[in-house]
């Protein structure tokens, strides 16, 4: 997967748990999906530290911990996570792992992320190789 839409994917998967990950508050998803929440705290660890490091990737997380649902928030920290991921094939890789791993225990379980706006997709699978329209295209 390239390094812009891994972010998206990654940042849209994290945004409802982010207000607990950062002590933030309670998380969208309750603790009962065990199975997940261990998956998303690996993710979490893995991306945790180079995000600290960098401003404003820490700045763009915090926004969307305080706001999971804001979508401008979120394509911030998509942004900041393309820039960590393009500069690693390793970490891209592990990243790639890590939320495949997450978002198979999350459909086992039974979470569901509901899409809320206009031409927004959700995925539960792999569409690599596919042609994906939100509209507008004749």
């Amino acid at each position: 997967m390239d390094p812009a839409s891994l972010a998206s994917s990654v940042a849209c998967f994290l945004a409802p748990f982010l207000p607990e990950l950062l002590g933030k508050g309670a998380a969208a998803i309750g603790r009962g999906a065990k199975q997940t929440w261990e998956k998303v705290e690996i993710l979490w660890q893995v991306l945790r530290e180079r995000i600290e490091q960098k401003e404003a990737a820490n700045e763009a997380c915090n926004d969307v911990a305080d706001s999971p649902e804001d979508r401008e928030a979120i394509a911030a920290m998509a942004l900041q996570l393309r820039k960590l991921l393009e500069g690693s094939e390793q970490l891209r890789g592990e990243v790639t792992r890590l939320l495949a791993e997450a978002e198979a225990a999350a459909q086992s379980e039974g979470v569901k992320q509901v899409v809320r706006g206009d031409r927004n997709i959700q995925v539960g699978g792999n569409v690599t190789g596919s042609k994906l329209s939100t509209g507008d295209r004749k």
